[in-house]
């Protein structure tokens, strides 16, 4: 949900931690519509500049699926969203344009702001994007962006038995096993 200040420097937090201004939103909306993936799509461009300025602006009631349809698309007032999908269907590409944006790093450095949109939402996300250099995240073990990192922990022996003892470390090592071969 939006927090809006009554000053002139809005604000839109989707954490409580700490609220991205609209200004640096709309920094990274000129970020990201100015890309090599998005300046081809003209249309992905209205609708996402469509749904965060609405976002921006407080009109959250606005971004319903049928007002979208009538708004970007052109359709008409007998716009029925069983028979035209075009709103599902642009968002899903949109998602897509986003999401691969991101994990491209088309502008990683200069993308403080994560502007995202989850499935079955035509609200936009915003959230500031972990700004620490790569190598300060490898000093502390952090994975890169996209990539999950698991832990396996020694499994230890509940049984009375302390022979049984080796079970436990079969488990542990069977699973690092596994986990391995998933790695990209």
């Amino acid at each position: 949900m939006p927090i809006l200040p009554s000053s002139s420097e809005k604000s839109l937090a989707n954490s409580a931690a700490d609220p991205v201004p609209a200004t640096a939103v709309r920094d990274q909306l000129a970020r990201i519509v100015n890309s090599s993936g998005f300046v081809s799509s003209a249309r992905l461009c209205r609708f996402l500049t469509h749904i965060v300025n609405r976002t921006i602006e407080a009109d959250i009631d606005g971004l319903k699926e049928f007002s979208i349809a009538m708004e970007l698309f052109d359709r008409s007032s007998e716009y029925d969203p069983n028979i035209d999908a075009i709103v599902r269907v642009e968002a899903r590409r949109l998602r897509a344009k986003l999401k691969a944006y991101y994990e491209e790093g088309q502008g990683a450095a200069a993308d403080p702001v994560l502007i995202g949109l989850r499935p079955g939402s035509y609200v936009p996300v915003f959230r500031w994007l972990d700004t620490q250099p790569a190598k300060h995240r490898e000093e502390i073990g952090a994975t890169g962006p996209g990539r999950t990192c698991i832990a396996v922990l020694p499994f230890v022996n509940m049984s009375p038995e302390p022979e049984q003892d080796y079970f436990a470390m079969g488990s542990v090592k069977r699973s690092r096993a596994r986990l391995r071969i998933y790695q990209d």
